[in-house]
């Protein structure tokens, strides 16, 4: 039913445009709308065509209106819409700026990881110079110690009626079942001596009791390695050792019949015995 109301409004405003501009078609037009009214008819006649009009330009006025709110309703649309592009523009604009903003940061944090990692190479070539340091110093400190020891416990092994013990420095031994090292099948003993068995560990400062568990470990598999061997010494010797593991220390190594000698314990004993 609407369709029909906007057909005629769109046939009736294309008729009265017509007749405006057309003063023929107004002459055709009145021609047969007279053709069936007689002469008193027309009183009558022009009050329906007055009526026509009047509906009719009503009808225009109505439909400009119309037209017109249409107009303002796609302005306001095409204002949202500039509205949205500027938004939209907005937004491109901070997002670029955001991505400038990052790389920047990141070219600056990329720098500062350049100038920690040569900071880092510095610090590691002057851990490796005293890794070196350290290492001589170990080597003279526990080489001239291992003598002193292997001294000793030649000695102390006399004493006790082994005249021809053959005490060896540095022995490597190899551990199939990984009893002492789980990473390593290599057994390293400062002093061995088989018969009468002798363990001796010469270490450098102990802070923990890790080598002494490590220790302990070996002595076992040396025993199981000699069990006819007759014990001879067993001894767990630092050039220094924290106080507060000594008893802990003490207490372990007396589990396997083993002393702990301190640096300064075999300078004495060594003088005592007048071997230096």
């Amino acid at each position: 039913m609407r369709k029909m109301s906007v057909d005629i409004e769109e046939i009736a405003t294309k008729l009265i445009n017509a007749l405006e501009k057309n003063p023929e078609l107004r002459q055709r037009m009145q021609k047969i709308i007279l053709r069936d009214y007689t002469k008193k008819d027309e009183p009558e006649l022009l009050k329906t065509i007055y009526a026509m009009l009047q509906e009719l330009k009503a009808l225009r006025i109505d439909m400009n209106k119309r037209f017109e709110a249409m107009d303002k309703r796609f302005e306001a649309m095409d204002k949202r819409f500039e509205a949205m592009d500027k938004r939209f523009e907005q937004l491109i604009a901070e997002l670029h700026q955001h991505i400038e903003e990052s790389a920047k940061r990141f070219e600056a944090i990329d720098k500062r990881f350049e100038a920690l990692n040569k900071r880092l190479d510095n610090q590691h070539g002057m851990l490796e110079k005293l890794d070196r340091k350290m290492t001589e110093l170990h080597s003279f400190l526990g080489g001239s110690l291992e003598s002193l020891v292997r001294s000793l416990v030649f000695k102390i092994l006399y004493e006790k009626g082994y005249e021809n013990a053959q005490i060896r420095q540095n022995v490597t031994f190899i551990d199939e079942a990984r009893k002492v090292h789980p990473d390593s099948t290599y057994v390293e003993v400062d002093l061995f001596c088989e018969n009468p068995l002798v363990v001796v560990e010469v270490t450098g400062i102990l802070k923990d009791l890790k080598k002494i568990e490590i220790f302990k470990r070996k002595v076992q598999f040396l025993r199981e390695k000699y069990p006819n061997s007759p014990l001879g010494m067993l001894a767990f010797v630092t050039t220094e050792i924290k106080e507060d593991i000594i008893p802990r220390a003490v207490t372990e190594l007396k589990k396997i019949q083993a002393e702990l000698i301190t640096k300064a314990e075999v300078q004495k004993r060594v003088k005592e015995l007048g071997l230096d």
